[in-house]
């Protein structure tokens, strides 16, 4: 697979991952971040054409990823889960699910305080504060389980 981004020649993909999931343009257009089935997030130099990061995701196959402030990545993956992560170093700072569906689209406002996510079945919720915030969730204190977050079908936000 080969893309071309911002005019630039060819960036041939991918390194580590024998399909391709999802790709994602930093927002200076100097990094670009491929993800796929092996849960491989490779971080490459557009300039330089080549990959010069990467990090496994902990929580599996990467089905939609954008770029929130603080070089930090939010994913969904294939078990249901949104995933907080360092998109240097690839830690996990914090996550929420498992969800009812799979997550496929993820979008985000240009601060970086609002993100909304689709499902595969076409239903949509915001994506909770605190885990864009990367604070502890409001139930940790209390000691209560991770929540099951419904997506509504056809829900306007």
């Amino acid at each position: 697979l080969h893309a071309q981004v911002n005019g630039l020649a060819d960036v041939a993909l991918p390194a580590g991952n024998a399909l391709i999931t999802c790709v994602l343009l930093s927002k200076q257009s100097s990094l670009l971040f491929s993800a796929g089935v092996t849960g491989q997030i490779d971080r490459w130099d557009i300039s330089k054409k080549t990959v010069v990061g990467g990090f496994k995701n902990p929580s599996g196959t990467i089905l939609s990823m954008v770029e929130l402030p603080e070089q930090r990545l939010l994913v969904a993956g294939i078990d249901k889960t949104f995933s907080l992560i360092d998109a240097l170093s690839g830690k996990k700072l914090s996550s929420v699910g498992p969800l009812d569906d799979d997550i496929v689209a993820i979008g985000v406002d240009s601060s970086g305080t609002k993100a909304i996510a689709v499902a595969a079945n076409g239903s949509a919720a915001r994506v909770p504060p605190f885990l864009l915030r990367h604070s502890s969730p409001p139930w940790s204190a209390g000691g209560l389980p991770t929540p099951h977050m419904k997506l509504a079908a056809n829900r306007h936000i």
